[in-house]
């Protein structure tokens, strides 16, 4: 494998990890000990509004990375692709496209809800979070398995 390859490789995995690492860290430390620390669930929510601030163009350029390092290894490929490489990195492409897609449904539809519901309608919000978060990580994991499953 050519340095450049390598380095794409290397992008594309740390991207991976990163967002894998972050999420994991946001929905399975951070969360867990804020909702305890705030009294009034009003107040866990203008924290977390505090902490996601500038957060969605981040995790949309992640997403971005790990799209384009994954085209150009898909492209780059050094050695004949045979069809279950070919099914198992179209399966892939597929998980990271719904993970976007869900990533944007909870940014653009859910999050605003959420930033404007009534302290009746918080919990059912954070209910709904907690479950895309588990589904995004969920996703990348998956992620990482089709990848290694691909390149044994």
């Amino acid at each position: 494998m050519n340095a450049w390859l390598a380095g794409i490789r290397f992008v594309h995995i740390i991207a991976s990890a990163g967002l894998l690492g972050a999420m994991g860290y946001s929905i399975g430390v951070v969360q867990p000990r804020a909702r305890r620390f705030f009294e009034k669930p009003a107040d866990f929510e203008e924290f977390t509004a505090f902490i996601s601030n500038g957060a969605r163009w981040k995790m949309l350029g992640t997403l971005a990375v790990i799209g384009l390092t994954g085209a150009l290894l898909i492209i780059f490929h050094p050695r004949e692709a045979d069809h279950r490489w070919l099914a198992l990195i179209a399966a892939k492409m597929l998980v990271l496209l719904i993970a976007t897609v869900v990533f944007c449904y909870a940014s653009w539809r859910l999050w605003p809800a959420r930033i404007f519901a009534s302290p009746e309608e918080i919990p059912k919000f954070q209910r709904r979070f907690r479950l895309v978060g588990y589904a995004m990580i969920t996703m990348v994991v998956l992620e990482f398995v089709l990848a290694a499953v691909a390149h044994r």
